[in-house]
């Protein structure tokens, strides 16, 4: 990350659904401060056997007390083929509508696989993987 871009918030962990094809590995949220726009990056896992081809992604905005600043944003992440333990979307910014967002919720919506196949995601908030305890 040069000097353009200043690291607002990061996701604590990695994120998971009990029954998705997924795993948000890692998320981010940078301001350009070229342009003064807000972005957020993720890194996604595909763990599933099938192949990704799309993904639909809900990102809450929040403000600098993590309060929703306004309705869900939805972004398609469209022309993949992601296979088992690939990763996508490290290198797609998604660039959001309210430039004062200090932070976000993130869930995945839909997988659309090269078969034509989809999974839906419920709507049920994602959770970060429990840490790992030692023995």
């Amino acid at each position: 990350m040069s000097e353009r871009f200043e690291r607002l918030y990061s996701l604590q962990g990695q994120l998971y659904h009990s029954d998705a094809p997924v795993i948000i590995e890692a998320g981010a949220l940078l301001k350009d401060m070229k342009t003064g726009k807000v972005l957020a990056q993720l890194k996604i896992k595909n763990i599933s056997p099938q192949n990704i081809k799309a993904a639909t992604i809900c990102l809450i905005p929040l403000d600098t007390m993590m309060q929703p600043l306004r309705d869900a944003e939805t972004y398609q992440m469209l022309d993949l083929c992601v296979a088992r333990d690939e990763e996508f979307g490290q290198k797609t910014p998604i660039y959001l509508k309210d430039n004062t967002t200090r932070g976000y919720q993130v869930s995945v919506q839909q997988i659309i696989f090269a078969d034509n196949s989809v999974w839906n995601g419920n709507g049920d908030a994602w959770e970060t993987f429990p840490e790992q305890k030692t023995i």
